[in-house]
């Protein structure tokens, strides 16, 4: 908010907030009849006017392939971040899916895959943790709570020893036939990133 001049004013009994801020004039009743409370009312509705709360934006958990490893962080912008990333690494990285969630999922797969972890958010891309990642690659942008997500979750919460073509099987993990020909399930590598020069 622009510097503005409040006015307290009465209105059918009790004040009122009046301002003008950019040419818009505004009220807000202060619902009390006594002065006193109404000059505290006040000075609280000026301290949210001079700090607005920005609501919260979508965040994602994203996977970022580097060779052999595999960073499992958030971001508000997964590809913004990728940049970031890349900005300081000189081997290609690439973003291999993200998931629309807050931050306790990102601590519940930090946790599960632990036995991976080779630096604080990077972990070797091998064993349970590389078919969490194949299975979930295609499903880029989809929400934590997706029918697609749940499905996989509860998968892995019910038996995290299920073989990569079981899960893919679920009811529910709609993967097109072309992403999962493409997807190197057994035994095979991710395919290598493209050879585009920056």
């Amino acid at each position: 908010m622009s510097e503005a001049k409040i006015d307290v004013i009465m209105q059918r009994g009790l004040y009122c907030a009046v301002w003008k801020d950019n040419g818009t004039e505004y009220k807000r009743p202060l619902m009390t009849a006594n002065i006193d409370e109404a000059m505290d009312k006040l000075n609280e509705l000026v301290a949210v006017l001079a700090n607005p709360v920005t609501p919260k934006r979508s965040t994602y958990v994203y996977f970022v392939r580097c060779q052999n490893f595999i960073k499992i962080g958030i971001a508000v912008d997964p590809s913004d971040r990728l940049s970031q990333l890349q900005a300081g690494n000189p081997v290609t990285l690439e973003l291999v899916s993200y998931i629309r969630a807050r931050e306790p999922f990102e601590r519940i797969l930090h946790r599960r895959f632990a036995p991976y972890r080779y630096n604080r958010e990077w972990f070797i891309l091998d064993g349970k943790l590389k078919e969490y990642v194949l299975i979930i690659a295609p499903l880029k942008g989809a929400s934590v709570d997706s029918e697609e997500m749940r499905a996989v979750e509860q998968a892995w919460r019910m038996n995290e020893n299920l073989e990569i073509s079981n899960l893919l099987e679920i009811e529910g993990v709609a993967l097109r036939q072309s992403e999962l020909a493409a997807l190197p399930i057994r035994g095979g590598s991710f395919p290598k990133p493209s050879s585009e020069s920056p």
